[in-house]
């Protein structure tokens, strides 16, 4: 929701409040699956290995992120 509606219609654009706002929906995130995965001993498969909540959390998200960001900096670049 971020990277289509809050980050694009910065003005003026700023990485760093992109990075600022990035930060904030992590932390957010990572809280929410603390509360619900910490301690548990859950496992989750990535395909090739299995990980903690922790680590699937960071790389899900940033799989997710990636193509949005490149997606917006090519937008932005745009205008």
């Amino acid at each position: 929701m971020a990277y289509l509606g809050i980050y694009r219609n910065l003005n003026p654009f700023s990485i760093e409040k992109v990075a600022w706002g990035d930060l904030a929906v992590t932390l957010l995130v990572l809280t929410v699956a603390a509360g619900l995965f910490l301690g548990s001993g859950i496992q989750f498969s990535l395909i090739f290995f299995q990980t903690n909540w922790f680590l699937f959390s960071i790389i899900t998200l940033t799989a997710m992120e990636i193509p949005v960001l490149l997606w917006l900096l090519r937008d932005q670049a745009d205008r």
